[in-house]
């Protein structure tokens, strides 16, 4: 028994290796294991330092999850966790104030503590319980799937599809043929350098859409989630492994199964991820003590090798986009590439400082746009750009489909931004090159700078100058290249000298994506400052930014303040280079780099 004083609650800071060998060695005491990569972890301590209590937040991408919850026996103990879990309930109303729910992963032993802080349980295993704050969220979830629930046969899968390849679509084919109706749960949390949950949702209800008897259901924290299922995100098989795969299992045996009615549950076999085999095979022991038959199908292959997440997503690692052609659906490949241009984006609308340009710190020369106006519109358009990539990639192709899904894309920005033209210049060119790079892929070829510029110049070919255009005055009156001209040439300056540019920099070099804003200020016809100020003021924010190029360290900062501070006072917005800069970025995540001689 531990007698312990004059108690207080603070932060434990893991980064002083003393606070962390302290914190290990006290929930080691306790038989249990460091909860990976804390947000926030609280200690009790007395007034001569010793460790009484401590508590963890782990957060991921759906919410937050109470693990490492110990306390020292002792007369003073019963409180002890209250304390603890007050303090840390405090920091996600600071941190979170969004968040309505913090699930509990701990040991059965505190699970009648917890209930008498007001946690619900949502399901249990021999070492492992997992409860909830708000005790209405699970209720309001299972009330969902049984909105959905419709009579017959049904039958579920839990699915990843991380992305969703044809691998995952021949699965579903194969369950639906077997029940009346078929529910698909996507896994709400998000893995690590993995694709997001809204995008994996669209992905698998675009793949599936064809099958009538199939229903795409929300995903939840459910439902193998960093919360019941924490060892699947990291993949490790470990002695914990078994815990959370019984954990899981429960909670779909008590709560999900019931409430869609679903009398069996489809797993694709697993010749390659030992923990998605232990779990298939945890799966076959317990289901059917619930009542729920479990129907394994063998992995759908493609040229003697099966189809796996795993292997897509390499592929895409090496930019290998005509490799992932046979085992992605054509809407998976457009998430992709919608993805990739949406990106792009951001980095450029990201990026800080830019002279004349929105950052999340300033609105440049603008007094109609901001930081989350532009932010806005980039949601609003990533759809459109999946859209040019589907006509490339279904064979739908024509320079009137391509008119037509560009005027729905300025009409989406349009409806997000109020009528305010944020990305008009990149829907043009962006565009252009996502279905220039769908065409190349549909054909199994390669993206290399010579075949993207040859695509996007027959692309481009087509369009005329429409006049009474800004381009069009500055191409008539000022004798500049329009963004058409340059889209006609196949943006042959992306390719020849931005790009090569680029990549030679530092990866190091933190303002490496300034210096190329820079470069292409010093040397494209950037026909939103020739409106804005006309021909000398264009030429002389060339010279400046050439000027700017030869600074180095902090002589560049100051240089690209300056220039900054030129911009706004003579209302100059470069947002044709802020388009090129994007453009650049997309064409280096499309583009492999060259191997080395």
């Amino acid at each position: 028994m531990s007698t312990f004083r004059n108690l207080t609650v603070q932060d434990i800071f893991l980064s002083i290796p003393g606070k962390r060998t302290e914190w290990t060695k006290f929930l080691q005491s306790f038989g249990l294991d460091t909860p990976s990569d804390p947000e926030f972890v609280a200690g009790i301590y007395d007034d001569c330092d010793k460790l009484a209590g401590t508590a963890s937040l782990v957060r991921s991408s759906s919410g937050y999850t109470l693990q490492g919850v110990a306390v020292a026996t002792g007369e003073q103990a019963g409180g002890l966790t209250g304390m603890l879990v007050q303090y840390l309930q405090q920091k996600v109303r600071e941190y979170a104030p969004e968040t309505q729910n913090i699930l509990v992963f701990t040991k059965p032993e505190y699970s009648v503590k917890f209930q008498s802080l007001a946690f619900g349980e949502v399901g249990t295993a021999p070492r492992a319980v997992l409860l909830e704050s708000n005790r209405r969220e699970l209720a309001t979830y299972v009330g969902y799937l049984g909105k959905q629930r419709k009579p017959g046969v049904n039958g579920a899968i839990v699915m990843n599809a991380n992305p969703f390849t044809r691998g995952h679509r021949y699965l579903v084919q194969q369950a639906a043929a077997q029940v009346d109706n078929l529910y698909v749960i996507p896994v709400l949390d998000d893995t690590p350098g993995g694709f997001p949950y809204a995008s994996r949702l669209q992905a698998i209800r675009q793949g599936v859409a064809d099958i009538a008897n199939v229903t795409v259901l929300e995903g939840s924290r459910y439902a193998v989630s960093a919360a019941t299922f924490p060892t699947y995100f990291i993949k490790e098989v470990t002695d914990r492994t078994d815990t959370h795969i019984r954990l899981d299992l429960d909670i779909f045996s008590r709560h999900i199964a019931p409430a869609l009615n679903a009398a069996i549950r489809f797993v694709g076999s697993e010749p390659t991820d030992a923990l998605t085999a232990r779990y298939n095979e945890l799966m076959r022991e317990l289901l059917p003590q619930h009542g729920i038959e479990v129907r394994l199908t063998e992995r759908a292959g493609v040229n003697g090798e099966v189809i796996s997440a795993t292997r897509v997503r390499e592929l895409l690692r090496r930019k290998d986009f005509a490799g992932c052609l046979p085992l992605l659906p054509p809407s998976t490949m457009a998430m992709v590439l919608g993805g990739m241009a949406e990106e792009a984006l951001r980095r450029e609308l990201g990026l800080h400082p830019k002279p004349g340009l929105v950052t999340p710190r300033s609105c440049g020369s603008h007094t109609d746009m901001d930081f989350r106006l532009m932010s806005r519109a980039i949601t609003a358009l990533r759809g459109s750009f999946e859209a040019f990539a589907l006509q490339q990639l279904e064979d739908r192709y024509s320079h009137e489909a391509l008119v037509a899904e560009g005027l729905k894309a300025e009409e989406a920005m349009n409806v997000a931004t109020g009528n305010i033209n944020t990305h008009r210049g990149a829907i043009f060119a962006l565009g252009l090159t996502v279905a220039a790079a769908s065409q190349l892929i549909s054909r199994g070829e390669a993206l290399t700078p010579q075949r993207l510029s040859a695509v996007i110049r027959s692309l481009a070919a087509p369009f005329s100058a429409t006049e009474g255009t800004h381009g069009d005055k500055a191409r008539r009156e000022g004798k500049l290249r329009s963004a058409l001209d340059m889209a006609q040439e196949g943006y042959s300056d992306v390719f020849d000298y931005w790009l090569p540019y680029l990549r030679s920099l530092p990866e190091a070099d933190a303002f490496r994506l300034q210096r190329l804003l820079l470069t292409i200020m010093s040397t494209l016809d950037d026909t939103n400052v020739y409106h804005r100020r006309g021909a000398e003021a264009s030429e002389m924010l060339k010279q400046r930014a050439k000027e700017a190029l030869q600074a180095s360290g902090s002589r560049f900062e100051r240089r690209l303040d300056d220039l900054g501070r030129l911009c706004t006072s003579m209302n100059i917005s470069p947002g044709g280079a802020a388009d090129m800069l994007a453009l650049t970025l997309l064409c280096d995540s499309l583009i492999p780099s060259p191997s080395p001689v």
